[in-house]
């Protein structure tokens, strides 16, 4: 059996829930986040094997609720089966295809189609499967710049799962940058780039942005990719600029229709055009060139 921990908390207040909740579970616990309203609110999940301390969960996210003077959120705890649950998480996750990509999970063990490139990526700790409309925006962008051009320096920003970093491993001439505040992250992106034999190409840091003095030494980059969210690539539009070089592609995603503009302006402003918008839903990723 498996008990499934559930709770939805403020924007502003998600990471010291996220950590409080990592503090508080065993070192095996999945923690997903998963946003509701765009800068509103989040809903968290957690994963465990055995019934967690009901008490101790309370007493750690009311005293988390207090510090940001939030309603302490109502926590759900509920019971479940083992093989329903993996059951269900293999059926929502098929191999698909996106530009010359063919993107599978462990579980599935389909051939890749002929002159695809099979990245194999399953469900996890750190965001992007592929099946999100960004995650997809990126992969299509990687792959018609990888046509047009050969790629000699890349660089994933907010890498998650690593899987748009191991696109662009697939697509450069030599050893890919990835980068994301989040250790788990990290440790997955590594953990992923040996499962798909380019673990020797991809050089995976922990930074916040491109703070980091091994990214500052290999830029400029001739592609920066970064799937993260409207309001991180607006703050970030002056350091990924500095980053790129002439002439250079920036693939910017993890923003809703209606914040396109903004975004656009922000890159605009440091001398960054917009190439191309590939629309997915309600979502858009932009290709940018500098």
């Amino acid at each position: 059996m498996l008990w499934k921990l559930e709770l939805i908390v403020p924007e502003r207040a998600r990471e010291a829930f996220e950590a409080a909740l990592t503090e508080a579970l065993p070192a095996d616990a999945a923690i997903a986040s998963i946003e509701l309203r765009e800068g509103i609110d989040w809903r968290l999940e957690a994963f465990v094997a055995e019934p967690p301390d009901r008490a101790l969960i309370g007493r750690i996210v009311a005293a988390v609720a207090q510090a940001f003077a939030v309603p302490p959120p109502t926590v759900t705890l509920s019971e479940i089966e083992d093989q329903d649950w993996v059951a269900e998480n293999q059926r929502s996750f098929l191999p698909f295809t996106v530009g010359r990509y063919f993107i599978y999970p462990s579980f599935h063990a389909t051939k890749p189609p002929r002159g695809k490139i099979a990245i194999q990526i399953d469900p996890g700790m750190a965001f992007g499967t592929g099946t999100h409309a960004t995650t997809q925006g990126c992969l299509m962008a990687i792959d018609e710049i990888a046509q047009r051009q050969p790629i000699e320096r890349a660089i994933d920003v907010g890498c998650g799962s690593g899987i748009l970093a191991i696109a662009l491993a697939h697509a450069a001439r030599r050893r890919v940058t990835a980068c994301d505040n989040d250790p788990i992250a990290v440790r997955v992106t590594q953990e992923n780039a040996k499962l798909n034999n380019v673990g020797n190409r991809i050089i995976a840091l922990r930074a916040e942005g491109m703070d980091h003095v091994e990214i500052a030494r290999r830029a400029p980059f001739q592609v920066i990719v970064a799937n993260i969210l409207a309001q991180p690539l607006i703050e970030l539009a002056p350091r990924l600029s500095r980053g790129l070089a002439p002439g250079g592609h920036i693939v910017l995603s993890g923003l809703l229709a209606k914040q396109e503009t903004m975004v656009a302006d922000a890159y605009r402003a440091e001398g960054i055009s917009l190439v191309k918008r590939i629309e997915g839903g309600d979502w858009v990723t932009l290709m940018m060139r500098g």
